[in-house]
């Protein structure tokens, strides 16, 4: 029946005995014995696999004889060979083992009926790149020593242990198959030709050999070989063809496992590199043996570590790293490594207590760790002990002073306690250290910004924007600072560049908005805040004040008065508490000529706590009352306003002095013409008093 194809249901490739398939019904259901066909899973050297349906209508597994015709062996002995593995296979009862049902005769043929497990095997697993754990990999290896050990002490080698031959489902259980290649160790040889059997990637030296003698440590290495791909998704010996290949399982050593997974512990790429020695007296000896290790070293906290590291650094688990360090603490509640990684999951978490415990700890075995001491600077610093933050950070500093980043935060700290110059010689010292690293440049820029040296600060940020062009704070502060310098083109090019790296930031779009009305480009400007208030979520977060202060200032450019209204009125939604906004509402309704709602603005403002500015508020009211005819009203506010001696400058002061005689002149009933003196003292308070109160209110621009 070669070539026969059963529509939809199997198609048979290899020879086979052509009366072993019987169609019974005649409904395209093919039978082997007791058993229906449902479809083929494989077909391999010497069998096929069905998977198949009994007379009860449980699924079941049916591996099928099959010649091979490339063979040098006789049909009889290849018949020979598949019953001794049925009888092998039938005579195992382990639950890491494959049950066999039975085994039957088709036409004079055998048969082997197994228990179906719907669960993939380890290579398609690995071929659909799933990664294992340590702990996951070592529970795997575990598992498959057990049936090992069982399969050992019954007298049978197996031969053929790759990932193909191992099932594992859902909840990790592991399931070895397929005896083909396996023999009793104390049963006569079937044929005395020195042929391979098993799969040569994963062949032992001597198996490769074809030794007489194979005992029970050729499965073990295959384990190795196994626990190896297991934990790297590699094979530790490979070749370009068979025969190189097969030289380099005999003579080659494996590539370290640690430079292929950093996560692997010492301990472990150990016990794998004993499985896979070449010199079988120098492996591993027994599988029993080698689950006896794997025990061992699930009583290890370097494997919890490494697994609770491996989570945290590979899969992003912080939740799992910090159980795995918590199991290694079980094992040795001074794991150096396991104590160092909780504090920085702590750190992330901003779990201030417990992190500091953890550091404590160490110090209390390690105490000239530097790093310890920095972590612990970082935690006071967190919660605002700037002082003892200090402290800490210069002891990491004294114990490693070549590390650049302790003497910086050193600065950064005496730099946040205002202690500038000693910060300023720190971070002077770094340049002259680490000449092209761009951190302390901005720093120092930051410090002669806050003295007052900006042009010297721009320098120092455009040098640290050189040396570190990537980073965006550096490059925002540099375009700020050109930008309020009136380096416009300068910003301008900054802020563009910004915005192409960070095309959602408020801050830069806001800017860019301020530059282009800067420029006098106020159609750009306008079209850039109002794109970036129509994507504001909820329009009335505090952090929008600005953009709608600056909205509003725009439309006073364009002329749009009552725009500029309706914004200012939206930027004292977002932030009441913000003074200016009022005041620039009070502006706006001046340029409209309400002046009745400017002084309703003003009055409102009075009331309130302005603190710095009161004497401006009371000075801006006078002048409203004073330009809706109000002189009494208007002379009050400037009598208020000549009382905030804490806030009043001097010119101020001198300016409202004149003012108030100007007016009291005017509600005199006195006549001052008689008094010489006074004429030419009024005559020079209407000069300055004009520039104030008697601007016209027609065709006014405002000044934004």
């Amino acid at each position: 029946m070669s070539g026969f194809h059963c529509p939809g249901i199997i198609t048979f490739g290899m020879h086979t005995p052509e009366n072993m398939l019987e169609n019974t019904t005649g409904n395209q259901e093919w039978t082997v014995g007791d058993y229906t066909l449902l479809k083929e899973l494989s077909s391999h050297i010497g069998s096929r696999l069905f998977l198949a349906r009994n007379l009860q209508g449980k699924r079941v597994i049916l591996k099928q004889y099959q010649a091979d015709r490339r063979s040098n062996l006789s049909e009889e002995e290849q018949i020979q060979r598949f019953r001794r593995e049925c009888e092998i296979h039938q005579f195992l009862h382990h639950p890491r083992i494959i049950p066999a049902i039975e085994v039957f005769e088709a036409q004079g043929l055998p048969c082997l009926v197994l228990e179906y497990i719907p669960a993939p095997n380890l290579e398609e697993k690995l071929k659909s790149g799933q990664r294992f754990t340590l702990l996951e990999a070592l529970d795997l290896i575990q598992q498959l020593c057990q049936a090992l050990h069982y399969l050992h002490e019954q007298g049978v080698i197996h031969r053929d242990i790759k990932p193909s031959n191992i099932l594992v489902n859902n909840e990790n259980r592991l399931f070895l198959t397929d005896f083909g290649c396996s023999r009793q160790v104390f049963a006569p040889q079937l044929t005395q030709t020195r042929m391979l059997q098993g799969t040569l990637a994963y062949m032992s030296p001597e198996q490769i050999n074809c030794d007489v003698d194979l005992d029970y440590r050729t499965d073990l290495f295959s384990t190795g070989i196994v626990f190896y791909q297991l934990l790297t998704g590699q094979l530790p010996f490979t070749g370009e063809d068979q025969n190189d290949l097969a030289q380099n399982v005999l003579k080659s050593s494996p590539p370290s496992l640690q430079k292929l997974n950093p996560w692997i512990p010492a301990s472990l790429e150990s016990l794998i590199f004993k499985s896979l020695q070449k010199d079988r007296d120098y492996r591993i000896p027994t599988a029993r043996k080698m689950a006896q290790e794997i025990e061992l070293l699930l009583e290890d906290a370097d494997i919890y570590y490494a697994e609770g590291r491996m989570r945290l650094e590979e899969l992003h688990q912080a939740d799992a790293g910090r159980e795995y360090c918590l199991l290694a603490l079980q094992k040795n509640g001074y794991h150096l490594p396991s104590l160092k990684m909780l504090g920085h999951i702590y750190q992330e978490r901003k779990e201030w207590p417990r992190a500091r415990r953890c550091f404590e700890r160490i110090l209390e075995t390690a105490k000239d760790d530097p790093s310890i001491y920095f972590a612990l600077g970082q935690i006071e610093k967190a919660e605002g002990f700037i002082e003892s933050a200090c402290v800490l950070h210069e002891q990491a500093w004294k114990l490693d002073p070549q590390n650049k980043n302790y003497h910086f935060e050193v600065a950064h700290l005496l730099h946040k306690l205002n202690r500038r110059y000693e910060a300023l010689a720190h971070f002077q010292q770094l340049m002259q250290t680490w000449p092209d690293w761009a951190p302390p440049y901005a720093e120092v820029a930051h410090i002669y910004y806050l003295e007052g040296h900006r042009e010297t600060a721009l320098d120092h940020y455009r040098k640290a924007a050189e040396l570190d062009p990537a980073h965006p704070p550096t490059r925002y502060a540099q375009a700020t600072l050109a930008h309020e310098m009136g380096f416009y083109h300068e910003a301008l090019n900054l802020y563009q560049m910004l915005l192409k790296a960070q095309p959602e930031s408020h801050e830069i779009r806001h800017n860019l908005a301020n530059l282009y009305y800067h420029l006098g480009e106020y159609a750009q400007a306008n079209k850039m805040i109002q794109n970036l208030l129509n994507e504001a979520e909820w329009p009335h977060l505090p952090e929008w004040e600005m953009s709608y202060r600056l909205q509003g200032f725009i439309y006073a450019r364009l002329n749009q008065h009552e725009n500029a209204i309706e914004a200012f009125k939206h930027a004292i939604l977002s932030r009441p508490d913000q003074l200016d906004a009022y005041l620039y509402l009070a502006f706006a309704y001046r340029e409209c000529l309400r002046l009745e709602d400017a002084v309703k603005t003003l009055v409102y403002v009075s009331q309130l706590p302005v603190g710095a500015s009161e004497a401006s508020v009371y000075f801006l009211l006078a002048r409203a009352y004073y330009e809706q005819g109000k002189e009494k009203e208007s002379l009050r506010a400037l009598e208020q306003c000549q009382a905030c001696t804490h806030t009043l400058s001097t010119a101020m002061a001198q300016q409202i002095q004149q003012d108030i005689q100007f007016l009291k002149h005017k509600l005199s009933l006195a006549n001052p013409e008689n008094d010489l003196a006074l004429q030419t003292e009024l005559k020079n308070t209407r000069q300055q008093t004009l520039l104030l109160f008697s601007k016209p209110l027609k065709n006014r621009q405002s000044a934004g």
